[in-house]
């Protein structure tokens, strides 16, 4: 895999999109449950960049909260109403 980033990851490519924060992973199904080693280059990214963006996945609400659950407890937005299906993902 093309890794531009300054870290070497084995399982994701990751790109910054600027010189501040921003990257975007790609060779990365994020519709399907993801081995541990996937995980944690992932969070690898989100901390080195700040922000993370998966471009042209087309995913559920659940499949959404599927993923993030792989991170931590996802938390209720007291603001922002839930989708009915799956209250914790917003539109």
């Amino acid at each position: 895999m093309d890794n531009s980033a300054h870290q070497n990851y084995l399982h994701i490519d990751v790109h910054p999109v600027s010189g501040a924060l921003g990257a975007e992973i790609t060779g990365v199904d994020i519709s399907l449950p993801l081995d541990a080693e996937v995980v944690s280059e992932i969070r690898n990214a989100l901390l080195s960049h700040l922000v993370i963006f998966f471009q042209n996945q087309v995913i559920t609400p659940q499949q959404q909260l599927n993923f993030a659950e792989q991170f931590g407890i996802p938390m209720e937005y007291p603001q922002l109403k839930g989708l009915p299906e799956c209250p914790l993902v917003t539109e």
